[in-house]
Formats: C-alpha cells, sequence, structure tokens
C-alpha cells in the first residue's frame, strides 16, 4: 500500500519588480543544499488554486496576491515507484502589495528576495529537478509561450524525461 496521494496539485507565481524576479531559498529535510526558486507550494485537499497561490506567496515572502495574471505554465510529472502525478501550475501575477517578510510555517524558506534577470536564471538553472527547472528558464528566455503544457515521466532509474511539451496556439 502507497503512503503517497495518488495525486498532488502545486502551485507557483512569478512575480516582477522593475524587471527584477522574486525568488525564494529554500531546503526541505531531504534537500542536501539550499536551492533558489518561485514561491509557491503544494494544494492543500479541496483548497481552490487561488486560494492556495495566495496563501504560500503570504507565508514564503509575506507579500498579498491582489491579482493573479495568466498562467504561464503548467507541468505533469508521473513518478515511476509510486505511481503518483503531480501537476504544478505557476501563474504571473499582476498585482500585489506588501513587504517581504517570511512567515513559513515548515521553516523550510531561508530568504526571499527580488533578483536581476540574470541572477535568477542562474539560480534557476541549478536547480536540481528537470520539472521545475526546464520550464520557467525557457518561459524566462522567450523560449517557450505563456500556458505552454510538459510532460514528464521519471523512470525506474531515477531519470525524469520530458515526454511532450505542448504549445498553446494563438489565433
Amino acid at each position: 500500500m502507497s503512503t503517497y496521494p495518488p495525486y498532488r496539485i502545486i502551485v507557483a507565481v512569478l512575480l516582477r519588480q522593475s524587471g527584477n524576479i522574486l525568488l525564494v531559498k529554500q531546503q526541505g529535510p531531504d534537500d542536501l543544499i539550499p536551492t533558489w526558486a518561485l514561491p509557491g507550494g503544494v494544494v492543500e485537499q479541496d483548497e481552490p488554486l487561488g486560494e492556495a497561490l495566495r496563501r504560500e506567496l503570504r507565508q514564503e515572502t509575506g507579500l498579498q496576491l491582489l491579482e493573479t495574471g495568466p498562467v504561464i505554465y503548467a507541468a505533469e510529472t508521473k513518478e515511476y515507484e509510486t505511481g503518483q502525478r503531480t501537476t504544478s501550475f505557476v501563474f504571473e501575477a499582476q498585482r500585489w502589495q506588501g513587504e517581504i517578510v517570511p512567515h513559513d510555517p515548515d521553516h523550510l524558506i531561508l530568504e526571499a528576495r527580488f533578483m536581476t534577470v540574470k541572477s535568477a536564471l542562474e539560480a534557476l538553472s541549478a536547480l536540481p529537478w528537470q520539472v521545475m527547472r526546464e520550464p520557467i528558464l525557457a518561459y524566462l528566455r522567450g523560449e517557450s509561450a505563456p500556458g505552454t503544457i510538459w510532460l514528464y515521466r521519471s523512470h525506474r532509474d531515477g531519470r525524469t524525461n520530458l515526454i511532450e511539451q505542448l504549445q498553446v496556439l494563438e489565433n
């Protein structure tokens, strides 16, 4: 019997300020080193996406999301060993307010700050998880359109492969 839920949803948000990008430095209990990522996290059972997005941003950065923008990408991963499917939705914020003061109840967030695009690209390039790294780098570099869907599968040997990338076509 599996201890993993068969399906989970993750939300994250891209915030820009004067050409800079907000990232959080995080370290989970199983992570060897801290990594920089977009603010976000797991949607709780029966929690609407918008509420989860606002909650995660508030907890990880102290900022209040006032208006959510478009979905910049979605990514799905199916884990080989557990069969668990994870779908991530990443939004671009339109309006927000507040000061950066993280209130992470899980104590995984070590820091939150705005970085230049160049520094953010370098920091995000170090993410060890392909499914978190590839889509955001492609979006920030202008290599994928907003709304792109990324489909990944993990394998017995631990590798993760991109199996399909679906671009949304504009009329």
